[in-house]
């Protein structure tokens, strides 16, 4: 990889967060890209593990990627726990396990 490569890695990294890309969906577009360059980020048996915020009245669900975009990144849903904040904002402690 290129100087300018990696320039360019950046600048497209700062236009999603600019973008509204939930910060999950931009770390699993980071694992996806890595093991295609071969240079994955995580091996087979390792754990991401991410805080996620929910409002009052959301599901854990709706901010969570789908089945989908998981087996794309080669993660498993393993767990979460819940961790209230105040009566407004929960955050949620989800673990996904490297499955390739």
């Amino acid at each position: 990889e290129t100087e300018a490569d990696a320039e360019a890695q950046i600048e497209g990294d700062e236009a999603d967060a600019d973008s509204g890309v939930p910060p999950l969906e931009q770390i699993l577009d980071a694992l996806i890209r890595d093991r295609d360059a071969g240079t994955p980020l995580l091996r087979e048996g390792g754990r991401l593990v991410a805080f996620v915020p929910i409002l009052a009245g959301d599901e854990l669900g709706d901010h969570l990627p789908t089945e989908e975009r998981l087996a794309e990144a080669g993660l498993r849903f393993a767990g979460a726990r819940e961790q209230v904040l105040n009566d407004l904002l929960s955050r949620w402690l989800v673990a996904y396990d490297c499955v390739r």
